[in-house]
Parts: structure tokens; C-alpha cells; sequence
């Protein structure tokens, strides 16, 4: 099982891949922890507003996601865009009002996946 790890492309996808999975993880974590701590109690109810705009991003974006990502090169795409979730990511530092959380979630989370056929 573990032989598909040693072609080096997508050795080097899986790692990226799983390494973008854990910052979106983390990402999540830290928006729900920073709600809970801007509203108290009403946390319940702004993080459920979050997750669902998370939700919408996904079903509106994807469906155009693969149109829109083939005419760019692949790997360039996949950089930029991680780069782009990691700057939305860094300014949850400077979050102070729940109207910020929505723009860095939408920021996060619109990531547009493409074929990954010609790394």
C-alpha cells in the first residue's frame, strides 16, 4: 500500500494535500474558538452561520471549480490558493469584531479544487 509513495509527484501531492488539510482543520478549530470568545454565549448560533456559509462556498464554487482552475497551471494553482488560505488564516490574529470572521471564512474555504491529472 505504501509503494504509491514512492513516485516522487504524488508523494509530493499527498504531503501537500494532507499538510493543507491540517491548517484547514486548525483553521476551523481557531474560528470556533475565537467566536466562542468575541459573543459568549451566542457562539451556538454565530458558529452555525459560519458553517453554513462554509457549506454554501462548497456547493456554489464547485461545480464551476474545475472550468475555472483548468486554465491555469496546476501546481501554480494549488500554491496560490494555499497561500492565499494561509494569509486568511494569519488574520484571524487581528479578528475583532464576528463580521471579520465571515470574510476570512469565506477566504478560507473558497478554494476551487481542480483535476489533479498533469503534475
Amino acid at each position: 500500500m505504501l509503494s504509491v509513495l514512492s513516485e516522487k509527484s504524488f508523494r509530493n501531492l499527498f504531503f501537500a494535500q494532507n499538510f493543507s488539510l491540517l491548517g484547514s482543520g486548525l483553521a476551523t478549530i481557531a474560528i470556533s474558538l475565537l467566536a466562542f470568545d468575541l459573543t459568549g454565549r451566542n457562539a451556538a448560533l454565530i458558529l452555525s452561520g459560519l458553517f453554513t456559509i462554509k457549506m454554501f462556498v462548497y456547493v456554489i464554487f464547485s461545480p464551476f471549480a474545475g472550468a475555472i482552475a483548468d486554465k491555469f497551471d496546476t501546481k501554480k494553482y494549488l500554491i496560490i490558493q494555499d497561500v492565499i488560505r494561509a494569509i486568511a488564516a494569519f488574520g484571524l490574529i487581528f479578528v475583532s469584531e464576528i463580521w471579520h470572521l465571515y470574510i476570512i471564512i469565506l477566504l478560507i474555504y473558497l478554494k476551487l479544487h481542480h483535476k489533479i491529472s498533469h503534475l
